[in-house]
């Protein structure tokens, strides 16, 4: 990464989301917040979306740029849909899948 030797001069760094499907920044997020220790601000801009803020926390953003409406309208009335357990759990040990059910896991 090149910004690796450079992080600890940084306070902020913004990650582009150019539309909603492309998640490449929620990899980055991640690696700069596990790989690289960064704890300064990660910002999320560009095509922001209600039902990908929970996402961006998780991989580790902790600020918004938004400027699609509607988005902007449901943070106003508080609508964040947030992440349960079962989606996709960040750590999960071998075998912990619930009978019947892979997509029911339990933390570590």
């Amino acid at each position: 990464m090149p910004l690796a030797d450079d992080l600890d001069h940084l306070a902020l760094i913004s990650l582009d989301f150019p539309s909603f499907a492309d998640g490449r920044a929620f990899s980055k997020a991640r690696l700069l917040r596990d790989k690289y220790g960064f704890e300064g601000q990660i910002r999320a801009t560009g095509d922001v979306r209600i039902d990908q803020i929970s996402h961006m926390r998780r991989s580790g953003c902790d600020a918004l740029q938004v400027s699609h409406q509607p988005t902007i309208d449901a943070l106003i009335d508080v609508k964040d849909p947030g992440l349960e357990l079962y989606y996709q759990p960040a750590a999960v040990s071998e075998g912990s899948a619930v009978t019947g059910k892979s997509w029911a896991r339990r933390a570590l």
